[in-house]
C-alpha cells in the first residue's frame, strides 16, 4: 500500500494492519518503507530517527537483517 487512502471501515483498518504486518514478515525494505512518509520521525528510547533514509539505515535494515522473516531464533 504505497499510497495513503482514507480508511472507510473496520474491514479497511484490518486490511491495512494485515498488509503492514505482512510487509514486516519479509526482508523487502522498499515494501516496508512504503508505509512511511519521507518526513517520518520515529522516537525509540535513546534515539530519534528523522527521515525515510535514516529510518531505513538505522531501523528497518538492522531489523530485517537481525530478524529475517520477523522470527527470533
Amino acid at each position: 500500500m504505497a499510497v495513503s487512502t482514507a480508511i472507510a471501515s473496520a474491514n479497511d483498518i484490518r486490511a491495512f494492519i494485515d498488509e503492514y504486518f505482512k510487509a514486516w514478515e519479509g526482508t523487502d525494505e522498499d515494501r516496508i518503507l512504503s508505509y512511511y512518509s519521507e518526513s517520518v520521525s520515529l522516537e525509540i528510547p535513546g534515539t530519534i530517527i528523522n527521515g525515510k533514509a535514516a529510518l531505513r539505515d538505522q531501523f528497518v535494515r538492522p531489523f530485517v537483517t537481525g530478524y529475517p522473516g520477523n522470527v527470533t531464533s
